[in-house]
């Protein structure tokens, strides 16, 4: 597993590459980057139990998705369905990809978290260096931010991306 793990580092790598360099990401990475999760999946749950998180979190995503969708065609007063000229087809096939990564609780404290991290950092990148492209790079910037969870889950063993056992002891001490 730990190799698989290390694959999934070397792809988001790549995949941040690309979106920081290029503004793209080559299509052959997200099938890749779900089969080593699917593989890293099966090693931790029973088939059932990746269905059910799995269908728990598409749903959520695209649920998401089409809030955007409605968000922006009440903006522009008409439909818009092209969200790919907000949100690159990148990010979303990331999205689909990290919904067979995580148990429900897990996905949604990390979307939620990562979007928030991703976006104030973002919004100081604009204000210190004044890049030239305002637009953010979101399926790199998830890629740092899966990096960094690899890394740490790689170092410390109990962290559990599909069990929120972790989590809710956590938040039970805080607010206990």
């Amino acid at each position: 597993m730990l190799i698989l793990e290390i694959l999934s580092i070397l792809i988001f790598s790549i995949m941040l590459y690309q979106d920081f360099r290029l503004r793209a990401i080559s299509w052959i990475l997200f099938p890749v980057l779900a089969i080593i999760v699917i593989f890293i999946a099966s090693f931790e749950l029973p088939f059932k139990t990746i269905l059910s998180f799995t269908s728990f979190n598409i749903i959520f995503i695209t649920l998401q998705l089409a809030l955007l969708t409605v968000y922006f065609s009440l903006k522009n007063k008409k439909l818009t369905l092209r969200l790919d000229k907000y949100i690159g087809l990148g990010d979303i096939l990331l999205f689909y990809v990290f919904s067979l990564a995580f148990s429900p609780m897990n996905f949604i404290i990390f979307f939620t978290v990562s979007l928030f991290i991703i976006l104030i950092t973002w919004l100081i990148i604009i204000l210190i260096a004044k890049p030239k492209i305002t637009t953010i790079p979101l399926a790199g910037a998830f890629s740092v931010v899966m990096i960094v969870l690899l890394g740490i889950k790689i170092f410390k063993s109990e962290m559990d991306f599909y069990n929120d056992n972790l989590l809710i002891n956590y938040l039970t001490q805080i607010y206990g």
